[in-house]
């Protein structure tokens, strides 16, 4: 799934969860929010994706949108429903959870009807235990959500790519769920445990990281004021050297084209672009074609995305796709190859030996 400019993300955030805060009856909706929020939220994620094309593409305030140019945004429109989502089905499930809290006290202590917390999930909702909880019970699956662009056509996650986010879904869920102490009922109030989960989590973030006691060569600081294509081609060098890749160089400093670091066993190209590009289809066949020649491993390092054709290119011809953040000092792999490069270290995930 795509990354959401900073602004839109903020914005996702606040509406899902105003909207789930808002949303009647959470009982009926505590794991189905998906129908009713798509049904009443379509309009306004339409309205902030088009802003986003019209953005994108350097619209005129005098130019029209056109239909490529919407169909092309898709995934951002779909990136957007399903930040949202996600807080609107954390607002639902928490108020449906501290309902059912009120049900469990002892007859005596019930008044009236059950007491609907309502917007005070705001003041709750960036507690780091408490998202931990929510991640692991009550986050919606990718797979469930389709949303209708403003031309009526059927946005969704393309079947490569959805398996991908639901195989990191069910990760991201699996670890905040092995914080729980185990119970008969998952769903039997969870919330009650709150003190005992932030304690687990805090004992968690003390651990060291086990990433970094197996690796060799330490991860790259954070950048905090960004790279430069040549800064880019350093630190792409020592990420390849982080992933037990320890021989690699920055061959030239190019900011478009060519192998940008080498290794023994590896060939990169760095795309230092802005995270609103993407990778084209022959960017990556070219990188393929050099590394056949030499008979080594291909890899590619972006601060963007790549594009559907180039990310089914690569899972074929065996190219290892990653993003970089520098300024965050963090790598993700945008392909399976890469991700297992990530958690395994390369040569392992290439079978070099």
């Amino acid at each position: 799934m795509i990354d959401l400019d900073p602004e839109d993300d903020e914005w996702a955030r606040g509406f899902g969860a105003y909207f789930g805060c808002w949303l009647p009856d959470p009982h009926t909706y505590a794991r189905h929010t998906s129908e009713p929020f798509i049904e009443l939220a379509s309009a306004a994620l339409n309205k902030v994706a088009l802003a986003h094309t019209r953005r994108r593409y350097r619209l005129t305030p005098e130019q029209t949108v056109s239909e490529e140019q919407i169909e092309d945004d898709g995934p951002y429109l779909y990136a957007l429903a399903y930040t949202a989502l996600v807080e609107a089905q954390f607002a639902v499930w928490w108020r449906n959870e501290k309902i059912n809290e009120w049900y469990g006290l002892p007859e005596r202590k019930r008044k009236g009807t059950p007491p609907d917390p309502g917007v005070l999930y705001l003041e709750v909702c960036d507690d780091p235990a408490l998202r931990e909880i929510l991640t692991g019970f009550a986050l919606p699956s990718p797979g469930h959500l389709q949303i209708r662009d403003v031309l009526g056509e059927l946005v969704e996650l393309p079947y490569d790519e959805a398996d991908a986010e639901i195989e990191a879904w069910h990760d991201a869920m699996d670890t905040a769920r092995s914080l729980v102490p185990e119970r008969e009922d998952d769903w039997a109030d969870p919330l009650s445990l709150l003190e005992e989960y932030s304690a687990a989590l805090a004992a968690k973030k003390q651990q060291p990281d086990a990433d970094a006691t197996l690796r060799t060569h330490p991860k790259p600081a954070p950048q905090p004021y960004g790279v430069s294509h040549e800064g880019a081609e350093l630190l792409v060098a020592d990420w390849m050297r982080h992933l037990d890749e320890l021989d690699s160089t920055v061959t030239r400093f190019s900011g478009d084209g060519g192998v940008d670091v080498e290794s023994a066993r590896f060939v990169a190209q760095v795309k230092n672009l802005n995270r609103r590009s993407t990778v084209e289809f022959r960017d990556i066949r070219d990188l393929h074609g050099v590394a056949s020649v030499r008979s080594k491993g291909g890899l590619l390092f972006t601060s963007a995305g790549v594009t559907e054709q180039g990310l089914q290119f690569a899972a074929a011809a065996g190219i290892a796709l990653f993003r970089y953040d520098a300024v965050n000092g963090t790598l993700s792999g945008l392909n399976e190859l890469a991700r297992d490069a990530i958690a395994k270290g390369l040569p392992e995930a290439f079978s070099f030996s």
